[in-house]
């Protein structure tokens, strides 16, 4: 990426930075601690390195009661009518292409346990999801750079490891 490109995201990157930079600076200070033990530092060190992987945790999109609640009615009358996946694809894909998305969502979040799509319809409706939205060029810009900040994280995560590996030798 050239400069001009890095723009927007130099918040981001600084923050990613500031957060492996933080992590070493507390594990030096924790390392050069007079109060604590040998095992005391490595406790401490581990959990400097712990809030530091946390702090690159991307946080999950919430959704509110409201949908969660209006989901539930979805699958709760679709398991009355005995609804499986054979029978509830022609649904499935015509919610799809009328937009009709409380519906799609509510059968693409049904509980792992009781899942109401095949693999197969759940990517059919991905595709379809994406392809019918206004915003899908503007998606694919912002998948891409998540995917840059996944490499970069992930460059972070293994100089974090690098730096629980030196404080298990402390």
């Amino acid at each position: 990426m050239d400069d001009e490109a890095n723009v927007p995201h130099e918040a981001a990157l600084r923050s990613i930075g500031k957060t492996y930079d933080i992590a070493r600076s507390e594990l030096k200070r924790a390392y050069k601690s007079e109060t604590l033990s040998a095992l005391g530092k490595r406790e401490e060190g581990k959990k400097i390195i712990a809030r530091a992987h946390e702090a690159l945790e991307v946080p999950a999109k919430e959704r509110t009661t409201a949908d969660l609640l209006m989901e539930r009615e979805i699958r709760d009358r679709l398991h009355a009518e005995g609804a499986d996946s054979v029978t509830l694809a022609p649904r499935y894909y015509k919610a799809l292409s009328n937009g009709d998305t409380a519906f799609a969502r509510a059968v693409e979040n049904a509980p792992a346990a009781f899942p109401l799509l095949t693999d197969a319809m759940r990517e059919h409706g991905e595709e379809e999801t994406l392809k019918r939205s206004p915003l899908a060029p503007q998606l694919a810009a912002e998948e891409a750079e998540h995917a840059i900040f996944r490499q970069i994280t992930g460059t972070v995560r293994v100089h974090l490891r690098e730096l629980e590996k030196k404080n298990q030798i402390y």
